[in-house]
């Protein structure tokens, strides 16, 4: 009895599954070449492939380049004042000038979407000790042509400096 269920069984099994054909990759319709672009290997995008800093479909620009800027102003944690005048010149989308020097520095420039102001990070301004420095600018500030007491944070050592700027 057992031979024969075994046997019935092994039957069953063989006759009731079928071969599954292999995948044919050549007849599955378009596919991209992941190593080219679509269109027959030509790069068509918009800016190049940049994601555009098109807000509120109006298309923006960094407003700082061409710019200068006087720090007349700082304090560190709330402490006494220091005065020290120094002149910040944005020449490009991300270097900027410190004084009369001609050595480029770098920055960047964000808008923030969250509270419609802009995230500025400056990496090494010798006026706050030569480090990277992280702070937000009120949205209007190059057309009001200053900032009055912008927290910027020092990213190393998470320390907080109060600065007032003037375009000049």
């Amino acid at each position: 009895m057992k031979k024969t269920f075994l046997s019935l069984f092994s039957l069953l099994i063989l006759f009731s599954c079928s071969r599954e054909e292999p995948w044919d990759y050549d007849n599955i319709g378009y596919q991209p070449d992941p190593l080219n672009d679509i269109n027959n290997g030509t790069v068509t995008y918009d800016n190049g492939g940049v994601i555009s800093d098109d807000w509120d479909n109006n298309i923006v620009t960094n407003p700082l380049i061409g710019t200068t800027w006087v720090i007349t102003r700082y304090t560190f944690n709330f402490n006494t004042s220091t005065y020290p005048n120094d002149t910040i010149k944005f020449i490009t989308n991300n270097t900027y000038q410190f004084n009369s020097s001609t050595v480029n520095r770098t920055y960047s420039i964000t808008r923030m979407t969250t509270n419609n102001r802009f995230s500025l990070r400056i990496n090494f301004l010798p006026t706050l000790g030569g480090g990277v420095y992280t702070g937000e600018l009120p949205i209007m500030f190059v057309e009001d042509g200053f900032v009055n007491k912008s927290k910027f944070v020092d990213i190393e050592f998470d320390r907080n400096y109060y600065v007032w700027l003037e375009k000049i």
